[in-house]
């Protein structure tokens, strides 16, 4: 039962990073789309790089990948950017979001769960 129970949670643990991979790249599309529709807009973010995408002129290791998380966490949650479009890139990113942390937690439920059974054994 062990077994069982710790290989249900890794999986649960690989389908929340699929979902959390599935985020990153939706908000990495709504900071493409934010910086070809106006790029003083982008500046006045900060910059921001993507997860996946980094603009020219700008690199990964600057100021930029601070400003990239707070956004990120900002637009997951509760504000949403004013853009033509981002409404649909925004609920993906939330829903993403949201189903990774699910698998997350249902992973992390599964995997106490069968360290307690291991030490009930």
């Amino acid at each position: 039962m062990f077994k069982i129970l710790f290989a249900t949670a890794i999986i649960w643990f690989l389908v929340g990073g699929g979902f959390t991979i599935l985020s990153f790249m939706s908000f990495d599309r709504l900071l493409r789309q934010i910086k070809s529709e106006s790029e003083l807009a982008w500046i006045e973010l900060g910059r921001p790089i993507g997860f996946f995408w980094i603009p020219p002129g700008t690199t990964a290791v600057s100021g930029p990948s601070f400003v990239r998380g707070e956004l990120y966490r900002k637009w997951a949650s509760s504000s949403e950017p004013q853009l033509n479009g981002g409404k649909d890139n925004i609920a993906k990113l939330r829903w993403f979001k949201r189903i990774g942390n699910i698998c997350f937690i249902v992973g992390l439920l599964q995997l106490l769960g069968s360290l307690a059974l291991l030490f009930v054994e």
